[in-house]
């Protein structure tokens, strides 16, 4: 497939094991907030995490009806699974046969973290072996919806009701509350086998729990595999946005191929620039950007062509193109009013690259900081922690934000550990939200940095003007 098509076309149970003291076994029952940890020895288990540092990871769960913590160190630990998506931290033959016996929905990390790449066809058997098997956390979640609610699932509806119709619902109730969204699966299976002899409602009931395993988990496997069977792999065009959706899918489990026979097929769409880019495909995805600016939406076009540029690495484009956002004038169609959110964000963003392009980590001080980024529904606060030259911890501790999905826990993740600001990967369907984490982080670590240059710079400056007291005892010692 040719891109010229296109162009010119963790609490934690762990099944009876030990770790730092702490018995494992039967806990948490499949909570709906359980990550996974697996550790070097191949012991295994399900939990939340509650922090993370450079060297360690802090674990919670609840014993007796008290709430426990325990520290795991890094060096310990094999991979850790959060929001569906695996990382291995330390690779060891035990960890490896651990992982291999689960259904591991991120397979594609799961290498040694290491991308392999695969044929279309491994990758669609992958998808259904995968996605014919249902996630362990699944049985035990509760089916939870509101009496009110519309079971039929109807597609047109009039007026916004959150409490009758489904999509509604999803929006204002499941994707900003975290406690919600396994149990939003469990609606989608339950609203499945309601309405199974109503083909077209069972078809978009399976592109919305393709939205779930991909939005909520990072689950491409799964989310292919529903959207597979909603046909939109034989017809993306039907839904546009979630064909680049799908195509990220084939891309993250192994196949480039197949996600660009996806993009082939696919209208012009702004999250392909980002799936693009990742493919490193920037120049097919800056031209794809260049087209969709042609639209009434040349603001968020350049949004996303900044966005590709930093992801790439190639700030001063990526600069150039956030002063193109603030150049675009508004139009009948697109109010100064409806331009303000990209502009916010563009400003920021022209910020955030020239604040991290400066900072020197190995200077700033230990300390707990905070920092402000513009996020997609308003401010977006952060605190850090440096430790002995070393980001020890970046946690979201203020944010309007309703659509953020896994990136309120996914960037600060990664940038502990990458230790760094570069090469942060932004969620997808939440790039406005990572970016405001990202520049937020930068500001923090900034601001400590000024901080610390103006205090010895004062401290300089009153070594300079201090002048010797002039005593008798002085001048006694003078003579």
């Amino acid at each position: 497939m040719k891109l010229s098509t296109k162009t010119a076309t963790t609490a934690i149970r762990l099944s009876g094991a030990v770790v730092v003291g702490l018995v494992f076994a039967a806990l948490f029952n499949g909570s709906s907030l359980a990550d996974e940890i697996i550790l070097t020895t191949g012991k295994k288990g399900a939990g939340t995490i509650v922090s993370e540092t450079a060297t360690s990871v802090e674990i919670e769960t609840t014993v007796a009806g008290r709430v426990v913590k325990r520290t795991v160190p890094k060096n310990r630990i094999y991979s850790i699974e959060q929001n569906g998506k695996r990382r291995v931290l330390n690779d060891s033959d035990a960890g490896r046969k651990a992982a291999a016996s689960d259904s591991v929905a991120n397979v594609a990390s799961s290498d040694a973290g290491k991308r392999v790449e695969r044929a279309p066809d491994e990758v669609f058997k992958i998808i259904d072996r995968i996605g014919k098997t249902a996630p362990d956390w699944l049985e035990s979640t509760p089916l939870e919806y509101p009496p009110t609610l519309d079971l039929s699932f109807p597609k047109d509806v009039d007026g916004w009701d959150a409490n009758r119709n489904f999509g509604q619902y999803v929006w204002d109730v499941i994707n900003p509350n975290r406690d919600r969204w396994k149990s939003a699966v469990k609606l989608a299976e339950f609203l499945r086998e309601r309405n199974a002899n109503d083909a077209e409602v069972v078809r978009r009931i399976d592109q919305a729990t393709g939205e779930f395993y991909f939005r909520f988990f990072q689950d491409y496997a799964r989310a292919a595999y529903y959207w597979r069977l909603s046909g939109l792999d034989d017809d993306p065009a039907s839904a546009p946005w979630l064909g680049a959706y799908l195509g990220e899918c084939y891309w993250r489990l192994g196949s480039k191929e197949a996600a660009l026979d996806v993009y082939a097929k696919t209208p012009d769409q702004f999250p392909w620039i980002k799936v693009l880019t990742e493919m490193g495909e920037l120049d097919e995805a800056l031209k794809l950007a260049e087209r969709l600016a042609l639209s009434n939406r040349p603001d968020y076009a350049f949004v996303y062509a900044g966005d590709a540029c930093r992801a790439a690495g190639d700030y001063d484009k990526a600069i150039e193109y956030y002063r193109r956002v603030l150049a675009v004038e508004a139009t009948p169609d697109r109010t100064v009013e409806q331009m303000e959110r990209n502009t916010k964000r563009a400003r920021a963003n022209i910020i955030g690259i020239e604040t991290f392009e400066r900072l020197d980590l190995t200077k700033v001080p230990n300390g707990v900081y905070f920092g402000d980024g513009v996020g997609f529904a308003g401010n977006v606060r952060v605190k850090v922690v440096v430790s002995n030259g070393k980001i020890a911890s970046v946690e979201v501790v203020e944010h309007q934000e309703k659509q953020y999905y896994s990136s309120i826990v996914d960037v600060p993740r990664q940038i502990v550990e990458k230790q760094s600001l570069k090469d942060v990967d932004a969620v997808s369907s939440a790039t406005a939200t990572s970016e405001a984490i990202v520049n937020a982080t930068a500001k923090a670590l900034s601001e400590a940095v000024e901080k610390e240059r103006d205090k010895g710079a004062r401290s300089e400056g009153a070594k300079k003007s201090a002048k010797p007291v002039n005593t008798r005892e002085n001048e006694r010692k003078g003579r």
